[in-house]
C-alpha cells in the first residue's frame, strides 16, 4: 500500500517538475503566468521527488523514520495551506484542492507509521527463543 502511494507520489511530483502549467492547472492554482509560482511548483515537486525516491530506496531501518519525515512535510504543508487560506492568498476552492492532495499522502503514510510501529512493538515483546 505504502509503495502504491510513494509510486504515485514520484510519478506526479515527476509531471509538476516536468509541466508545472499543466500541474497547477491540475491543482486549481490560477496563476501560472508568474514565474515565481512555476519555480515553487517546480520546488514542490523536486522536494516530492527527492522523499519519495529516499523511501523507496530506504534500508529497512530508516523506512519508519523517512515516513515520519514525509508526515512533518505534510503536516507542513497542511499549515501552510491555512495561512494561505487566511491570507486571502487561497480560495476555499484553492484550499480544498491542495488539501485533498496533501491527505490522499498523509493517510497511508500514517497507516504505514501505524502499522509499523505496532509490528516492531509486538517484535520487541515476543519472547526470545533461546
Amino acid at each position: 500500500m505504502i509503495c502504491l502511494a510513494v509510486v504515485s507520489r514520484v510519478t506526479l511530483s515527476v509531471g509538476g517538475y516536468g509541466a508545472p502549467a499543466f500541474m497547477l492547472d491540475i491543482f486549481n492554482l490560477a496563476d501560472q503566468s508568474s514565474p515565481g509560482t512555476v519555480y515553487f511548483a517546480r520546488l514542490w515537486a523536486g522536494r516530492d521527488i527527492v522523499l519519495g525516491l529516499f523511501l523507496i530506496t530506504a534500508r529497512r531501518s530508516y523506512v519508519l523514520p523517512a515516513l515520519l519525515l514525509c508526515v512533518c512535510v505534510e503536516c507542513f504543508d497542511l499549515v501552510s495551506i491555512g495561512l494561505a487560506f487566511a491570507g486571502s492568498v487561497f480560495t476555499v476552492d484553492n484550499a480544498l484542492s491542495q488539501s485533498s492532495t496533501v491527505f490522499a499522502a498523509l493517510v497511508p503514510e500514517l497507516i504505514a507509521v501505524v502499522l509499523i510501529a505496532r509490528r516492531r512493538g509486538a517484535a520487541a515483546l515476543a519472547p526470545v527463543a533461546g
